[in-house]
């Protein structure tokens, strides 16, 4: 309510009409995290595996690999999708809980497919997140890896 004073009247005063509007929620911004290859890290100290620039390069066996993922708390977890030259292997997007509580899958699918099925929040109070690829081909390389959130 504003009040709007008379003209000539020294203590008066009048309503101006002012009304609510509503506006419609906003839509969360997406927001995307990104890892490069080479923060894939082989799962044992036996693995051979070598670093690139951009790619984590395996040799000489198949290797099983984690990379940490660290998101805001809160965020809504959407997609998630591991790049690399096999495709026809499999990554997983798991949590893990703080005491004991074990390891949950968020999301999986082959290599260069994004999994687009998640609606998960990140949880940090109480667990961790990782990308696991296991068994990798022979020479695979793994280029990255992304996830898409959003954030309210």
């Amino acid at each position: 309510m504003v009040l709007k004073k008379l003209p000539n009247t020294p203590n008066l005063f009048t309503q101006k009409d002012v009304r609510e509007t509503t506006t419609t929620p906003k839509t969360p911004p997406t927001q995307y995290y990104s890892l490069t290859g080479a923060e894939f890290k082989a799962a044992t100290e036996t693995d051979n595996w070598a670093i690139s620039i951009n790619a984590n390069l395996t040799t000489n066996a198949v290797h099983t690999y984690f990379a940490p993922v660290h998101l805001p708390q809160g965020a809504i977890i959407t997609q998630a999708v591991v790049y690399g030259s096999v495709t026809t292997d499999t990554w997983i997007l798991y949590t893990s809980g703080f005491t004991g509580g074990g390891v949950g899958n968020i999301a999986t699918a082959n290599i260069g497919t994004t999994d687009s099925t998640i609606n998960s929040e990140v949880r940090n109070h109480v667990q961790g997140y990782y990308f696991y690829v296991a068994n990798y081909d022979n020479a695979g390389v793994i280029y990255g890896a992304k996830i898409i959130y959003t954030i309210e």
